[in-house]
């Protein structure tokens, strides 16, 4: 099975390290999948690798005084971060 034939659920249990666990009810889904897939319907982009990393180094202070913005995927862990942002064309695509 391609990724482009995996719904949003599949994608977060299956390549996501069971970011979604599918015997648990929507409301008891972690925060990291709740934001996820707020960021699929409301179509919010993940920044770039790039940006990221001037963001964990060098934030502006107004970066510094505020909560990370959901699109620095703060909410994921480390080593999952960059997979979303490589895979984000497929994955705001996939059936929700």
């Amino acid at each position: 099975m391609g990724i482009r034939e995996f719904t949003f659920d599949e994608f977060c249990y299956k390549l996501c390290d069971k970011l979604y666990l599918p015997n648990l009810p929507d409301h008891s889904q972690s925060t990291g999948y709740h934001l996820l897939k707020k960021m699929v319907i409301e179509d919010i982009e993940p920044v770039s690798l790039e940006e990221m990393k001037r963001w964990e180094s060098n934030p502006t202070f107004e970066e510094k005084a505020t909560i990370p913005d959901i699109k620095y995927l703060r909410f994921l862990h480390q080593n999952l971060r960059p997979v979303i942002i490589e895979y984000w064309c497929f994955i705001k695509k996939m059936k929700i």
